[in-house]
């Protein structure tokens, strides 16, 4: 038999299942001039697509670890240094855990009760105002 010693003579082996939860960004910012709408819309948009990233993303670029999940800071802070954005009104997130029966919503309290879970990118909404001079 070729088992590692310590797998062979411990009497219990330890399986967790990681969860994944669906993470989902509503943000609402003020710009300065229409005329760069779009360009800082998409900016933002894959700013966030590249910080939500479970493998490569978040600020390390190393992902995110188990038991970790995106903040409304880190995500303020992940798009802040996009060209063109004024402010940032609000961010909301939203969280839905993957189940095989489809996803479920859950809250911020009980989304922290998971310990092995990965978020993953969900549905990013971008609502930007402009406020020309």
């Amino acid at each position: 038999n070729k088992a590692s010693p310590i797998i062979f003579e411990s009497s219990r082996i330890n399986i967790f299942e990681v969860s994944y939860v669906e993470t989902d960004i509503d943000i609402q910012a003020n710009i300065d001039n229409f005329d760069s709408y779009q360009e800082v819309h998409n900016k933002i948009s894959e700013c966030l697509k590249k910080f939500l990233n479970p493998v490569n993303g978040n600020f390390s670029n190393l992902g995110w670890s188990i038991g970790n999940l995106p903040r409304e800071n880190d995500v303020h802070n992940s798009i802040k240094p996009s060209n063109g954005l004024k402010w940032i009104n609000k961010i909301n997130i939203f969280y839905k855990v993957i189940t095989e029966n489809g996803k479920i919503e859950i809250s911020k309290k009980k989304v922290k009760n998971l310990k092995f879970m990965v978020p993953i990118p969900g549905i990013i909404t971008i609502n930007l105002d402009v406020n020309e001079a």
